[in-house]
């Protein structure tokens, strides 16, 4: 309740209301630095290292196999027995 009122003071009443409308296709969308600069360095490593989605692909597949394998393992208690 306190903030509400806080907020409701802090309104400059010399300011109009924000009008809401809707998007047109004249309108840009924001994007802000840190996606910039991460969509810069993705493209910069990319061109580096020669990076392609097949090689994306089968990094994510074996990585989650890797991880379901281990959910499986411990799932069923064959950790402890190959650790002996």
């Amino acid at each position: 309740m306190q903030k509400h009122a806080i907020a409701r003071n802090e309104k400059d009443p010399a300011q109009p209301a924000p009008s809401l409308r809707l998007a047109t296709t004249e309108d840009v969308g924001v994007v802000g630095p840190a996606r910039q600069l991460q969509r810069d360095l993705a493209k910069a490593l990319a061109a580096e290292r020669g990076w392609t989605v097949r090689r994306t692909v089968v990094i994510g597949a074996v990585f989650n196999a890797a991880v379901l394998g281990s959910l499986v393992l411990a799932a069923g208690g064959a950790i402890p027995h190959l650790t002996r």
